[in-house]
């Protein structure tokens, strides 16, 4: 690292410096923020799926106890 700012200029040397200084934090930042919104959306998209299964099983539980049996209402007279 020396080596790199032995021939540099003051300007250089500021410039490389503040852009390293300015990259470290955002990088770890950026990481950090990206986790927290990966965690955050993950457990949204199950509360989401926890409850469409939850409406849909209540929408089916009418229909479980209905007897389909097809009745034939035009031999008993009904048609």
């Amino acid at each position: 690292m020396k080596r790199f700012f032995i021939n540099k200029s003051i300007r250089a040397k500021l410039i490389s410096m503040s852009i390293l200084l300015t990259i470290v934090p955002l990088a770890a930042l950026g990481m950090i923020s990206f986790q927290t919104a990966e965690t955050s959306l993950n457990d949204l998209g199950k509360t989401n799926l926890r409850n469409s299964v939850e409406f849909t099983l209540e929408l089916i539980q009418p229909y479980e106890t209905i007897d389909f049996r097809v009745v034939n209402y035009s031999r008993r007279g009904y048609v």
